[in-house]
């Protein structure tokens, strides 16, 4: 490969020979390797901007006529390249069957690695894929191959004789070379210059097949420059060198305009729990993982409520498959112009062809294949159109090369399409739910690693039930910033969260306070005798954001049981129970308005258990809510005396008990109002020792 020198704008560029192979290898995806002609159109365009930026004022200095740019390479760099080269060997495709032409092409590249094979007709798809460089011979004018189009990375070297005419060297697919033999010679002979342009054409295949190989690795290099101004010389000196070497795919990326798209570092070990979905998945893998596996589309609704991971396990389904993800949100295809929607639906499907293999996460995807029968009545036209775009998208992409893994997020399952989500499209559904014991353990013993002893990190999986993975992660590094990373403080932070951030500012009097740790005492004491001992959390008198002035947490719990009767009206005392405790405590003063909140929950609790669930036997076993409006009302009276009474029973068995214990409940109200806060452990020594 020779050096290349040209102008643009009055600029004189020189690029050493080894400058033109370093950014032919590093700009293979960009610049393609078959339009050498456009290399010394677009970089010296893209190196004045860089050198203005650089060099800013000085470079305006120069004499502009006169202006040379020299780009060459660093010595660590030409050693890397001499190295990958060196790494290449390259199938050479020769369209003619005579033997003596193909030995006297042996004989002039004898000692450089290159394989031959003689195809005697127009080569295949397959064959132009492995081969880098292809000869064809020309000195039989009748020869005209059609070739396939396009070609990557494909080279071509058209052999003539001085008897054949030019004409027939019009511009064809790839890189032309054309070099002159003699065919009066018997055996025919390459001469000098012929042998010259066949070296060069195979320094350049050489290129080429290296950077297949590092985009079948997805790979890519990246090149620094470096800038030297001369202006007594009135030179720029450019150095290139290697930055980096990237894992990366050469395709465009779907909304960045970047001509790459990464390759996920995280592996499904990085995701917590979700056994179930990764056992699912391993089947999808081996074919997204497998190129000589049939190209088309597998889909997949991911749904779970929100925080369990459902983005990251997507993502690691690329990166475990290694191949690029392209990560989105349904929105970004939302238009406001008519048919600007589906526009944007088709380019990103046919952007994705450019891959063979990727996966592509779409995030909310109910924003975009919302049910058309629950859609907005005023535009059905424009939900229909645009669900009819994706739905052809997907089934156009069920026919292609691609082997596209399509995983749509969504946290409202039942709000999808049904034309979306049936079998051959996106039918296939995996559910990632919150995360079990042992998956919440794993996780805290994962972030917590040598802050919480292994004995407390059972313990602490039993307190956060119901916590999503994203939930665990945020509490775990608010814990690891506390300086002092003690169990109890871990109560603290759980406390916290479970509670939200308090208002600033807010002062309660001695009195206020004192109702307050009385409330939430009495929440805690009806709770340990009704629903066990380990069920009581943690207590507080601290308030916040929602307007409750304290909080009062129970033992989360996952596990599914059977109520009945009895278990819902020990649970309508125990949210009652504050409402109890003001009595007992505060006879003269009446209720304070702290209890409507308990007092809602607690009625909401009982209409769903006589009304729906029909579990009061004085009134009719049916479910209220669906009978005609005629019926609700001929049996709302009688409704709502059994939910007046089941709350009656509720408050007297809440009070019967703090009477009953009133030394230990006023023990744990005064202990509250000095502590502010009581975890389960110092809320059991007071209820057990006293009780």
């Amino acid at each position: 490969m020779k050096a290349l020198v040209s102008k643009v704008h009055g600029f004189r560029f020189e690029w050493s020979t080894w400058a033109v192979k370093a950014m032919l290898f590093a700009l293979g995806g960009q610049t393609d390797l078959r339009r050498i002609e456009r290399f010394t159109e677009l970089q010296p365009e893209l190196l004045l901007r860089e050198i203005h930026r650089q060099l800013a004022n000085r470079f305006h200095a120069g004499n502009r006529q006169d202006f040379t740019v020299t780009v060459a390479v660093t010595d660590s760099l030409k050693a890397r390249l001499e190295a990958k080269l060196a790494e290449q060997k390259v199938l050479i495709c020769l369209e003619t069957q005579q033997p003596a032409l193909e030995e006297a092409l042996k004989a002039g590249l004898q000692g450089l690695q290159v394989e031959f094979t003689t195809s005697g007709r127009p080569p295949s798809e397959i064959t132009l894929k492995k081969a880098h460089l292809l000869v064809r011979d020309l000195t039989d004018t009748r020869s005209a191959w059609a070739l396939p189009n396009p070609i990557a990375s494909i080279l071509q070297v058209r052999l003539h004789s001085d008897q054949a005419p030019l004409r027939v060297l019009k511009p064809q697919h790839g890189l032309d070379f054309p070099a002159m033999i003699f065919t009066s010679v018997d055996p025919p002979e390459i001469g000098d210059a012929a042998l010259a342009i066949l070296k060069e054409a195979l320094d350049l295949a050489r290129i080429s097949c290296a950077w297949d190989g590092l985009k079948r690795a997805h790979l890519r290099w990246r090149l620094a420059r470096s800038f030297t101004f001369d202006p007594q010389a009135n030179r720029v000196d450019v150095r290139l060198d290697l930055e980096d070497e990237e894992r990366v795919l050469a395709s465009k990326d779907l909304r960045m305009g970047s001509f790459w798209s990464a390759i996920p570092e995280v592996r499904l070990a990085d995701v917590a729990g979700h056994a179930a979905a990764k056992e699912a998945a391993k089947e999808v893998l081996s074919w997204l993982a497998d190129p000589a596996a049939q190209g088309g589309l597998r889909g997949y609704i991911v749904e779970g409520p929100p925080g369990t991971g459902k983005s990251l396990f997507c993502a690691s389904l690329a990166g475990e498959a290694a191949v690029p993800h392209i990560h989105m949100a349904a929105s970004e295809w939302l238009c406001t112009y008519w048919g600007q929607t589906e526009k944007a639906i088709r380019q990103t499907f046919q952007a994705l062809s450019q891959y063979d293999a990727c996966v592509l996460t779409v995030e909310e995807f109910d924003g975009i294949a919302y049910d058309r029968q629950r859609a907005s009545s005023s535009s059905p036209a424009y939900y229909a159109s645009m669900i009819g775009a994706l739905l052809a998208c997907l089934d156009e992409a069920r026919k292609g090369k691609t082997r596209l893994l399509f995983m749509a997020t969504t946290n409202l399952y039942r709000d999808l399409d049904a034309a979306v989500v049936r079998s051959l499209r996106l039918g296939e559904r995996l559910h990632l739910g919150l995360p079990g014991t042992q998956d919440r353990r794993e996780l805290l013993a994962k972030r917590l690693a040598g802050t919480v002893a292994d004995s407390d990190l059972e313990e602490a999986a039993n307190m956060t039930a119901g916590l999503s993975q994203a939930d665990l992660t945020a509490l775990c590094q608010r814990f690891l910033k506390d300086h002092s990373k003690n169990f109890s403080t871990f109560h603290d932070h759980l406390l916290a969260f479970r509670r939200g951030p308090g208002p600033e500012g807010m002062i309660l009097s001695a009195a206020t306070k004192a109702r307050i740790a009385a409330h939430e005492a009495g929440h805690a004491l009806v709770a340990y005798h009704l629903l066990g001992a380990d069920a009581v959390e943690s207590v507080s008198i601290l308030p916040a954001l929602d307007g409750s002035l304290g909080a009062f947490l129970t033992r989360p719990t996952q596990e599914i049981t059977h109520l009945g009767p009895l278990g819902i009206k020990n649970r309508l005392a125990v949210l009652l129970a504050g409402r109890s405790a003001e009595l007992v405590q505060y006879p003269d003063q009446g209720q304070s308005e702290g209890s409507g909140a308990d007092l809602g929950a607690a009625t909401t609790m009982a209409l769903s258990a006589i009304g729906d669930l029909g579990l009061d036997d004085d009134f009719p076993c049916l479910t209220f809510s669906a009978l005609p409006s005629a019926l609700q009302e001929c049996l709302a009276k009688a409704l709502m005396e059994r939910v007046e009474a089941w709350i009656d029973e509720a408050l007297q068995r809440g009070r019967t008990i703090l009477v009953a214990h009133q030394v230990v409940f006023e023990r744990l109200g005064e202990v509250l109002l000095q502590e502010e806060v009581l975890h389960r452990a110092r809320i059991q020594s007071i209820l057990g020792g006293g009780g």
